[in-house]
């Protein structure tokens, strides 16, 4: 009899740790199947900066003349995007400089001008009955005359820092601002 219950004691211990042996290989095999389909589904981190757009300033004339007019043309690129509007908040020092006249260099523009003290706004809306798409790419968009009225180093500085509304920028067709770099311009009068 003891030899039968010896038997029966043995099987159920075999059992039993064939069943212990079994849990761990599967606990085991779920946790390496639940890190693949982890591995597998994670997003791998993909950067895509948008370069967004740039303004930039440049002299019509290679050099600068004490009273000689002489004038400035802001170019803008939109990174391939359409744009409906654009801001151009420009600065300059009235002691080397007099603001002659602004002209636009866009048809589909209507444009707005307002000279405060060293500070030149110009609007651009895009006009309503204008069906085309304008993307700009390295477009000139105003020129700006001025006489030189004083020999030195000095600058004109498009104003511009992000997620400011009140300075230069441009507007894309859902109405956001896409401006992200402008470049300044030093001159010396001679």
């Amino acid at each position: 009899m003891n030899f039968k219950i010896m038997k029966k004691l043995t099987f159920y211990l075999l059992l039993f740790f064939a069943l212990v042996l079994t849990s761990f290989f599967l606990i085991g095999q779920l946790k390496i199947n639940r890190q693949k389909i982890k591995a597998k589904n994670k997003i791998s981190p993909t950067l895509t900066l948008k370069k967004g757009g740039k303004m930039w300033l440049v002299f019509k004339e290679k050099s600068v003349i004490l009273n000689k007019p002489t004038s400035i043309l802001v170019y803008s690129d939109s990174d391939n995007e359409p744009i409906t509007g654009f801001d151009i908040v420009l600065k300059y020092d009235k002691n080397f400089w007099q603001f002659i006249k602004s002209s636009p260099l866009l048809e589909d523009y209507q444009i707005f001008k307002r000279i405060n003290d060293d500070e030149i706004r110009i609007t651009g809306i895009k006009k309503p009955e204008s069906k085309v798409l304008t993307i700009f790419k390295e477009t000139p968009l105003i020129q700006i005359s001025f006489l030189p009225i004083k020999q030195g180093i000095t600058e004109f500085n498009i104003v511009f820092s992000p997620n400011k509304t009140n300075e230069s920028n441009l507007i894309n067709e859902n109405n956001q601002e896409i401006l992200t770099d402008v470049k300044d311009l030093k001159i010396n009068i001679k």
